[in-house]
């Protein structure tokens, strides 16, 4: 029996492995996600993208797993391609920091990866998240190009899209019964402040307010998309134990890891932190804060608005990580 074979024999035999696949269906008919031919996955190596490799896998699809490797040194590249392997996969490695990589991006995109290692570089970049997606969004674009695949899949789970709502919401209210933004500020305003669905809301259909796209249009050709976000993470978490599968870190050189225990300190990681805290309180919580975030998109999964644009604009002080 191959890998592939006794994995899916796995997965059929696990009920949670069948609830979440049945999520991914749900989620992709419900924003008419129809993708053919390869399906490119970003994958990192942790929890999110390994169980969203092998149940797309499970549901038919041809599954291309792409692991983008920023240079960071504590990144085991080797290792997760090794660990895609055992599961029955084909995996690729691109190494962004390497000349042959560089050398096939058009200027544009070059001048804009050289830009971001610039920032992920420096000493003092505290929150480098934002260049470090968009070298691997370009990595994944380009990777189709060449390969001629249409698909990007990426493993963004439910609170990944409630967190994204809730930092714009958790925002907007600081801002008005605050002000400026200081970390221990914030901080303890997240772990004070009540959640308003209406006012969340209200924020997401004044365009205030608004989760990441279902999907995505990276050029005429490119599709990426995220069909684990009906998904909860604590599901993800049980399925990747019940299954023994080996996960790592993301090997970032500006890891907020210490001993095994998160330190949140980019708005983002406060405020999934803080919510991870509320949902452990109130697991019914999950599914009404993620319909208030679905609003701020259209029927097709893609953005309604993006608030962020005009964050420091509105909320001066407020400069995004």
């Amino acid at each position: 029996m191959t890998p592939t074979e006794t994995a899916r024999q796995q997965l059929d035999a696990n009920p949670l492995a069948v609830s979440i696949r049945e999520k991914m269906k749900k989620c992709m008919l419900d924003y008419r996600l129809s993708p053919t031919g390869r399906i490119v996955v970003g994958v990192s190596g942790g929890k999110d993208s390994t169980t969203l490799s092998i149940l797309l896998r499970d549901l038919g699809y041809n599954v291309v797993p792409v692991i983008v490797d920023l240079g960071y040194a504590n990144f085991p590249s080797s290792k997760i391609a090794a660990a895609a392997q055992a599961l029955g996969f084909d995996p690729t490695v691109i190494r962004t920091r390497d000349a042959p990589y560089l050398s096939n991006l058009d200027q544009e995109k070059r001048e804009r990866v050289q830009r971001n290692f610039a920032a992920i570089d420096d000493p003092g970049c505290q929150t480098p998240c934002g260049p470090c997606s968009q070298v691997k969004r370009i990595s994944l674009q380009q990777f189709c190009q060449i390969t001629h695949s249409a698909w990007v899949a990426l493993g963004h789970h439910r609170e990944d899209f409630i967190a994204t709502v809730l930092k714009d919401y958790f925002v907007a209210t600081y801002y008005r019964e605050v002000g400026r933004f200081e970390p221990s500020l914030f901080a303890k305003f997240l772990t004070n402040a009540p959640i308003d669905i209406q006012l969340l809301r209200d924020l997401v259909n004044q365009g205030l307010a608004a989760t990441m796209g279902v999907r995505l249009r990276l050029d005429k050709r490119t599709t990426l998309f995220r069909p684990m976000a009906y998904v909860p993470e604590r599901d993800i978490q049980h399925l990747r134990d019940n299954l023994s599968l080996a996960t790592f870190g993301s090997g970032c050189a500006h890891e907020v890891f210490s001993h095994g225990i998160q330190s949140p300190v980019t708005k983002r990681e406060m405020v999934l932190h803080e919510l991870r805290k509320r949902l452990h309180c109130d697991p019914n919580l999950g599914d009404e804060l993620l319909s208030a975030a679905l609003e701020s998109l259209t029927i097709d999964g893609l953005p309604k608005s993006d608030p962020r644009k005009e964050r420091v604009a509105r909320f001066p002080g407020f400069d995004d990580e």
